[in-house]
């Protein structure tokens, strides 16, 4: 039976965590409003490869593609991120870019103009 206690504790200590960590990101971004915008460049024939690694970091990011880029040999991407999840996003666009060509071109912060 104190083998099953041993077990909960650190279980409901993690989710106790999760809670609080969560509960302060949506306050502190509900707060401010504020994003983390860039712009991205990569190749054109590279692109699929940036598209999937934001797709499988879900909830890390949104992005949309520049219309303007999809006539040329690169495709442009706007990028945008909770204030809280910056970090991870740039370690996420450091490693893609030891990987495959990628350009920031634009950083910085922004309100969230979809939330009033």
């Amino acid at each position: 039976h104190n083998f099953l206690n041993f077990l909960t504790l650190p279980k409901f200590y993690y989710n106790s965590i999760s809670f609080l960590v969560k509960d302060t990101i949506l306050r502190t971004y509900q707060q401010t409003k504020e994003l983390y915008y860039c712009r991205l460049r990569m190749p054109k024939d590279e692109a699929y490869f940036v598209y999937f690694t934001f797709e499988s970091n879900e909830g890390l990011c949104f992005y949309s593609t520049v219309d303007e880029s999809l006539k040329g040999q690169y495709r442009d991407m706007d990028v945008r991120c909770s204030i809280e999840t910056t970090e991870n996003l740039l370690d996420l666009i450091k490693r893609l870019q030891t990987q495959t060509r990628l350009d920031v071109l634009e950083e910085k912060i922004i309100l969230d103009a979809s939330r009033k």
